[in-house]
């Protein structure tokens, strides 16, 4: 009789998270960062501000809408990590007045995206093309 060889168990289906990303500019001509939580994915490092990764997440703008200018709905970028698929809603909004503490700024001139990691590399991308 031939050997049998164990079967491959079939990949367990990831489950998709969805959330929104927010990738401004001061009026200064600077990205506006955040640094993300220490704990959980990556941590620590700067970023866009997003809202909570969920099965259903909560649109919130991350900082006020200065001179009654709009957020423009840019697309979605979709990424994959080890445990789950994210799609997230990129928004994008230019002349922000800054005053939040909180967050980090970058000036655009020499800022260079590698830095970023990959989702948030992807999310710059959709705003490039965008514009």
């Amino acid at each position: 009789t031939p050997a049998r060889f164990p079967l491959k168990t079939p990949k367990k289906t990831k489950p998709t998270r969805y959330g929104y990303i927010y990738v401004a500019k001061t009026k200064n001509n600077e990205w506006i960062l955040e640094k993300r939580p220490e704990k959980g994915l990556l941590g620590g490092m700067l970023g866009w501000p997003t809202t909570p990764w969920a099965d259903n997440s909560e649109h919130r703008f991350p900082f006020a809408n200065n001179d009654n200018q709009k957020w423009q709905d840019i697309g979605q970028i979709k990424h994959t990590f080890t445990h789950f698929h994210l799609i997230l809603n990129v928004y994008t909004l230019e002349d922000v007045e800054l005053e939040n503490a909180t967050y980090h700024v970058a000036p655009i001139d020499g800022f260079d995206p590698k830095t970023l990691p990959t989702l948030m590399r992807k999310a710059l991308q959709q705003v490039t093309k965008a514009n």
